[in-house]
């Protein structure tokens, strides 16, 4: 594809220098756009959109739909023997932690990225249930639906229930059932 001055709407033109603020590398065309940072072990990952989803709702949907076993069972075909390859270069383990690391990443940059586009703070709530985790968004339901998709296998076993922070504690108890 050749990339071409592209018309982008003024929340696209944000979008994409929050975007390189991150360490992210934009290319806009005609009717899509290419995202580009790299894992912590050196894969080239490439977001590929269309230029209607250049949104933080498109960021938010596409780490949402992203498979990593699919992504990785579509790298694992390569010649093992090409030292080039990524099975050459991967073990199933050691993709699947970059793969992991990876995604986490793009989700914690797409947060502050939505945080500094509604101008609201990205909050940090404390919750604990028998299990203790940190997550963050920008309103009661944001921090809802990451509390519903923690991994609570990264959490820490505690005995006691709280929530820190009088104002979230207040948004989120009836959405939760605190």
């Amino acid at each position: 594809m050749e990339e071409k001055k592209t018309k982008l709407t003024k929340e696209q033109k944000q979008l994409v220098s929050l975007l390189e603020e991150h360490g992210y590398r934009v290319h806009t065309y005609d009717n899509d756009v290419e995202i580009e940072n790299w894992t912590d072990c050196g894969e080239n990952m490439i977001i590929s959109l269309p230029l209607k989803d250049l949104t933080v709702e498109g960021l938010e949907r596409f780490a949402e739909e992203y498979d990593i076993d699919e992504h990785i069972d579509i790298m694992m075909q390569g010649d093992p023997r090409d030292s080039r390859s990524y099975r050459a270069n991967f073990t199933y383990q050691q993709a699947v932690q970059d793969q992991t690391d990876w995604l986490d990443c793009l989700r914690e940059d797409i947060k502050a990225i939505k945080a500094a586009t509604t101008e609201k703070p990205l909050r940090s709530v404390r919750i604990t249930y028998r299990m203790e985790v940190t997550v963050t968004g920008t309103d009661p339901d944001d921090i809802r639906r990451a509390w519903e998709n923690t991994d609570m296998h990264k959490g820490e076993f505690i005995e006691v229930v709280s929530v820190e922070d009088a104002q979230t504690l207040e948004d989120i108890s009836a959405e939760i059932n605190i």
